[in-house]
């Protein structure tokens, strides 16, 4: 009987409630007339509507992913076979489009007719459980795949059984099928060979004990019968009920243990040799040591010798060379003249031989790493260039000198490129008898901190044949080596030039042909000391060069044009003062620059400051010309005296306003000038003294009788009152009796040398019992070593023997410019 209709419908609600409460949803389906029923609970787990899932439509197979519908139909087709229940995971799209994986389960009932036409189930959310299988199952295989790729076998076993899993790698390094033999430690054990299986248990049952980490190596028999070396690591855990677990590696390394056992074989092997061949090099090093000793030895004493040759062949050659001049002065007939004239020339010829072996000995020897110290370049040209000018002396040969660049403070060896230029600049004098020789240098920056410098000696001599250029740098070689040639020499000058610039980073490079002169290039890298120069304003106006021989000026005019303005040359005074006299305000010069050669006579002078009262003048002198009158004469009318060459620096003070010049004026007559008469304006203290020294005389001190006359000769010469000392110790006694206004100190004396005699008078002078004065050497020693010491021990100055009137002269002068005539 069925239920009343009250009841009926209490169950139906009931069972309502029940599908809408459940977290699973549920399906019919009628596989006849395909009218499909979902639940409540259904539509909710994929987020859909009774619209868009409604009854009485199939629509939920849609739903299905493609790659799922395969094994769906053929669980309801076995389900309707047989009856039984199925059940799998398949994905379903929820309401946002995304798939869902679900776990379907249901069968197929019997309809009224007895047929199998009624599917019904239920839908369970299962994505985390299914993501967290299939992350399992993708852990299971990346660990699969990294086991096989791995050339380590892998181990575990429980510590407490014998049976363990074990790699198939070890089986295969052993030669063994997997499963051929059966996986335990008891097997292992088996296999280990008989003199690592005490120390092999002793360790494992230690780490077992400790539960330590496991590291060991040993050898197991293989299935040949050899034993392969293999490397053991393993560490115990203890699981949650007490008991171990071994987890571990196994390693063939039996290639590399054979590989080191043979490398140790062969280093013992050659530990041995190497000792046998060290005891044979340590007697071959010792045998080289006593040789190296022997040859130092011979090097310190060929320098000994040659710096002793050198001071013993400068002193009596002082006495020649200063004896010469002192009567050169005294001549009174021409004959004498010219017979003093060339003993002077062959003295001096003999004494650049002995300077040349000299410096070829000093490159030839360990000169030790250039020197790195600041200087400006152009200032070591110019007065390199001035210490060979005497050499031109009588000759119809100019020396002309070029600057191109803005970099002048760098850092080098200043000492080896004035060696250098020297060695190149007398070559070219030496074998340039008209014409000219020229010094021209171009300095680039090439990186920060960087330059190269480059310095080229021009000459208009005979030339050198393309096939002798290479031979030219060789010691001892004369390009004419005949009887007949017209220029002696030792041929050293260039090779030690060359050698020096090596030892520099730099080199020297020739372009010559027969007849067309010679040009030696220097390029030479330098550090750079600061920023480069600021370009130079150009002058306010014109400037005027003044000179008798237009290619001697031609080099000047050069630079001049350089610099932006307008110059003009004139070759006497009288056609500079002719244009002077008609000359407008604007076409009147700012600067005037007179060549030695055009100057006759003070009057000339007064008269070109008189036309030219605003003009800064200067006359450009070479440093061995000495006319007391003129200079005195150009001093009382503010003409300035500049030594050639001119430096940049030096250029540019010269065509710039004179100091006593006001800022441009709007007539000549309101500008401030000197007078056009002579009057003598005060010289100003040197810059070296603290304080300048008074009117006085000079001491020399020198032991040697005929150095003394040479030197008391050339002192009256210049017009300066001597006084002399034999030895240090009468210096001392000397000054202490009246202070000197300057003392000229040999270094090699009996009793007290002058380095200590120097010594002793600075510390006088420091603690305040002797007034200041400059020390300047006087000597026949001529290395740098010497100039270092006499520097050190306070000396201001340094004069080698044999020594030359204008060199003294040139030195005194920067101490005692008003004494000096």
């Amino acid at each position: 009987m069925p239920p009343p209709a009250g009841e009926a419908a209490d169950t139906q609600a009931r069972w309502q409630r029940a599908l809408d409460s459940a977290l699973d949803g549920f399906f019919e389906y009628d596989l006849r007339s395909r009218v499909a029923w979902y639940s409540a609970s259904l539509r909710r787990m994929l987020g859909l509507s009774a619209d868009t899932l409604p009854d009485g439509s199939g629509r939920l197979g849609h739903q299905l992913h493609p790659d799922d519908n395969a094994a769906f139909e053929a669980a309801v087709e076995k389900s309707m076979r047989s009856g039984a229940p199925f059940e799998l995971e398949a994905r379903l799209r929820d309401g946002s489009g995304q798939w869902r994986w679900v776990r379907s389960r249901g069968r197929v009932w019997p309809g009224p007719d007895g047929r199998r036409t009624l599917l019904a189930g239920s839908v369970t959310d299962v994505p985390e459980a299914h993501e967290s299988r299939a992350a399992l199952q993708r852990m299971s295989e990346r660990y699969e795949r990294a086991v096989l790729a791995t050339p380590h076998g892998l181990f575990e076993r429980m510590l407490d059984e014998d049976r363990m899993f074990i790699a198939d790698r070890v089986w295969e390094a052993l030669g063994y099928e997997p499963g051929e033999l059966s996986a335990a430690r008891s097997t292992l054990l088996q296999l280990l060979h008989p003199d690592d299986a005490a120390g092999y248990q002793q360790a494992a049952s230690q780490a077992t004990a400790q539960l330590a980490h496991l590291d060991l190596h040993f050898r197991l028999r293989s299935k040949s019968g050899a034993y392969r070396w293999f490397h053991q690591m393993a560490d115990p855990h203890v699981l949650p009920g007490g008991r171990v677990r071994v987890t571990g590696v196994l390693i063939d390394v039996d290639e590399q243990v054979r590989a080191r056992q043979a490398l140790e074989q062969d280093r013992a092997e050659l530990e041995r040799l190497v000792a046998e061949r060290t005891a044979r090099l340590e007697a071959a090093l010792a045998q080289a040591e006593a040789a190296r000793a022997e040859a130092e030895r011979g090097t310190a004493a060929k320098s000994l010798f040659v710096a002793h040759m050198s001071h013993e062949i400068r002193t009596p050659l002082n006495g020649v060379l200063g004896l010469t001049e002192l009567a050169l002065q005294m001549a009174t007939s021409s004959t004498q003249r010219r017979h003093l004239e060339v003993a002077l020339q062959s003295g001096q010829s003999l004494l650049q031989v002995v300077d040349e072996v000299l410096d070829f000995s000093r490159s030839q020897g360990d000169p030790g790493p250039p020197a790195d110290e600041p200087f400006d370049l152009p200032e070591l040209l110019a007065t390199t260039m001035r210490s060979v000018m005497p050499l031109a002396r009588g000759r119809e040969v100019a020396l002309q000198f070029d600057w191109q660049g803005r970099r002048s403070r760098v850092r080098g060896d200043p000492v080896r490129l004035r060696q250098i230029l020297v060695n190149l600049l007398g070559n070219a004098l030496k074998f340039t008898e008209q014409g000219h020789v020229a010094l021209c240098t171009e300095v680039v920056d090439q990186d920060a901190g960087h330059c190269t410098a480059t310095l080229r000696v021009e000459d208009t001599g005979p030339g050198i044949a393309p096939d002798q250029h290479a031979r030219v740098f060789d010691a001892f070689v004369q390009v004419d080596a005949s009887l007949s040639r017209r220029h002696g020499g030792t041929g050293l000058g260039l090779a030690t030039a060359q050698a020096l610039a090596r030892s520099m980073g730099g080199a020297i490079t020739l372009q010559s042909q027969v007849g067309q002169g010679a040009v030696f290039t220097l390029q030479l890298p330098l550090a750079t000391d600061g920023p480069p120069e600021p370009e130079a304003p150009p002058p306010a106006g014109p400037v005027w060069l003044v000179a008798t021989e237009r290619h001697r000026a031609a080099w000047m005019l050069q630079r001049l044009l350089r610099h932006g303005t307008g110059t003009r040359l004139f070759t006497s005074l009288e056609e500079a003062l002719q244009q002077a006299a008609c000359a407008t305000a604007a076409q009147r010069p700012v600067a005037v620059l007179v060549s030695q050669w055009s100057l006759t006579d003070p009057t000339a002078l007064q008269a070109l400051r008189c036309a030219l009262p605003h003009a800064h003048l200067s006359m450009l002198l070479r440093p061995d010309w000495h006319q007391p009158a003129l200079e005195q004469a150009a001093e009382a009318l503010q003409i300035t005296c500049a030594p050639l060459p001119l430096t940049p620096r030096a250029l540019q003070r010269l065509i710039s306003p004179p100091p006593w010049a006001q800022a441009p004026q709007t007539s000549v007559a309101a500008a401030p000038a000197p007078t056009c008469m002579p009057a003598p304006a005060p010289a100003p203290a040197p810059a070296a003294l603290s304080s300048g020294p008074g009117p006085g005389h000079v001491l020399l001190v020198e032991d040697n009788p005929v150095n003394r006359m040479i030197g008391e000769g050339f002192l009256k010469a210049l017009g300066l009152p001597a006084q002399t000392a034999d030895d240090g110790m009468q210096a001392l006694a000397a000054c202490a009796r009246e202070a000197p206004a300057l003392v000229l100190m040999d270094l090699q004396m009996p009793v007290m040398d002058g380095l200590e005699a120097t010594r002793r008078l600075r510390a006088l002078q420091q603690a305040g019992r002797l007034q200041r004065f400059p020390i300047v050497a006087l000597t026949a020693h001529a290395l740098q070593s010497d100039r270092d010491q006499a520097t050190a021990a306070g000396m201001d100055g340094y004069l080698t023997k044999p020594l030359l009137l204008d060199a003294l002269r040139a030195e005194l002068q920067r101490w005692l410019p008003t004494l000096v005539r």
